[in-house]
């Protein structure tokens, strides 16, 4: 596994968006300036898991928008890691 990273490019949002897609998790408003958003990558790049958090308009609050784990990858503790992550962020 890769070190989370930012979602900071165009490439990085969509494959995001139909990762988010496959686990039936909404795609609407991850383009919003308030929410930051982190990525999980393979060692080929495939996304294996993403988390993040949207922040409240005066910037006090944030709520944490999705964890998300590939399928394959469940209960190794990569949702666990990717949710302290968002929090530590928030």
């Amino acid at each position: 596994m890769t070190a989370l990273s930012a979602v900071a490019s165009v490439a990085d949002d969509e494959a995001l968006h139909a990762f988010l897609a496959a686990a039936d998790l909404t795609v609407t408003g991850l383009d919003d300036p308030g929410v930051r958003l982190w990525i999980q990558r393979d060692a080929d790049g495939r996304i294996t898991g993403s988390t993040g958090f949207e922040l409240s308009a005066d910037g006090r609050h944030a709520l944490i928008r999705s964890v998300a784990v590939d399928p394959a990858l469940r209960s190794a503790g990569l949702g666990s890691t990717l949710a302290r992550h968002a929090l530590a962020e928030a």
